[in-house]
């Protein structure tokens, strides 16, 4: 008897097993289903772009190639994503999401210019980690000012890169622009010189050369430049040396 009752509980755990992939299928095909029809019916009537601010919404379409009345958006988003992030070096990442019944909603993120690094060859326009962007809307006198890096390669959209004896410099670089940005400093600061890594130094509010030495306890330096600054009056001009971590001097003049 027990073990009558034992078959037909394994017989009823397999039957709802069975039930349940079914139920899963049949889930999946509907799914499947409604991609295709979406694919082969859903037809653009209403483009919006959002995020931009370099690009103007009429840029961002015509680099994806998108036009109200097309369809097989399934195909048309992947390429459509390509084309813009390939035309428009300023952008990073696009993302085309459809909306029903007839929207289509492209959504990019910018990598904007934060400086202008100064070469022999030309300037280079830099985001803040270090990419080579195409253009600046904008004030470019706005824009850090950057000495002492040769770089190899200036492709637009990658990532600068400089040979392995300058590759200390680069990082010295990254993180000052993270830092002056995240402290609000960037519009502060002009004219880094990287010539000697060991001896960073660059021009606060027009009125002051900052020595910060070596890529050591960054944040920290600024911090207490800053400080030291706030302490000095209007017309104060000199050196600010702040080589030293934990250490802070001002020699007027």
């Amino acid at each position: 008897m027990d073990k009558a009752l034992e078959r037909r509980s394994r017989a009823r755990q397999r039957k709802m097993r069975n039930e349940s992939r079914m139920r899963t299928i049949r889930y999946l095909l509907a799914a499947v289903a409604i991609l295709l029809a979406v694919n082969i019916f859903f037809e653009i009537s209403d483009i919006q772009v959002e995020g931009n601010v370099i690009y103007s919404s009429g840029e961002i379409t015509e680099a994806s190639g998108l036009r109200p009345g097309d369809s097989g958006l399934l195909t048309l988003r992947a390429l459509a994503s390509r084309r813009i992030r390939s035309n428009l070096p300023g952008i990073s990442a696009a993302r085309i999401s459809l909306v029903v019944p007839d929207r289509l909603v492209i959504t990019v993120k910018e990598t904007s210019a934060v400086a202008i690094l100064k070469t022999e060859s030309g300037r280079v326009l830099l985001s803040q980690d270090c990419q080579a962007v195409s253009g600046f809307r904008g004030d470019e006198s706005e824009l850090l000012q950057i000495r002492g890096i040769t770089p190899l390669e200036t492709e637009v959209g990658q990532t600068l890169r400089v040979g392995e004896a300058e590759s200390t410099k680069l990082s010295y670089l990254r993180e000052m622009l993270t830092l002056l940005s995240e402290k609000d400093l960037r519009l502060d600061v002009q004219d880094l010189d990287f010539s000697n890594v060991s001896d960073l130094h660059f021009t606060y509010l027009d009125r002051f050369t900052v020595r910060m030495g070596r890529q050591e306890k960054l944040e920290q330096k600024l911090d207490l430049m800053k400080r030291i600054v706030e302490n000095l009056g209007a017309g104060d001009r000199g050196t600010l040396d702040m080589s030293t971590p934990q250490e802070g001097h001002y020699f007027p003049g």
